[in-house]
């Protein structure tokens, strides 16, 4: 007799159907995840811990960098809106005819930055 009918006399225990219809519950995959990493052997386990460290560094490395460019991102942003909003109230300033050194003294732009609005 070959293997053509196995999976209609016997029921895979590590399937979740079959779990569930030799248990009544479903299966606790965290659970089974533990008790194979309890079957390693030294070599083994030392190999997983060594890759669940290695995974822990990449992780921490990659949220510090998303966290630093989100921060200088948000820097530039800001500073960006602060230098148009300067050029913006230069140029309102520049039409009601207020002189150009007093205009950049109040927005911090040079007389030939005014000049050019």
């Amino acid at each position: 007799m070959g293997t053509e009918g196995i999976q209609d006399k016997y029921i895979n225990p590590y399937a979740d159907f079959g779990f569930k219809l030799l248990f009544g519950t479903a299966m606790n995959k965290e659970l089974f995840e533990a008790a194979e990493i309890a079957k390693f052997n030294p070599k083994e386990l030392g190999e997983y811990w060594e890759s669940l460290k290695n995974f822990r560094d990449w992780y921490s490395v990659m949220s510090t960098q998303l966290k630093k460019g989100r921060e200088e991102g948000l820097k530039e942003g800001l500073e960006q809106g602060r230098k148009e909003e300067c050029f913006k109230n230069a140029k309102k300033m520049k039409q009601a005819g207020i002189a150009f050194d007093v205009i950049a003294q109040v927005t911090g732009l040079s007389i030939g930055e005014i000049a050019s609005l």
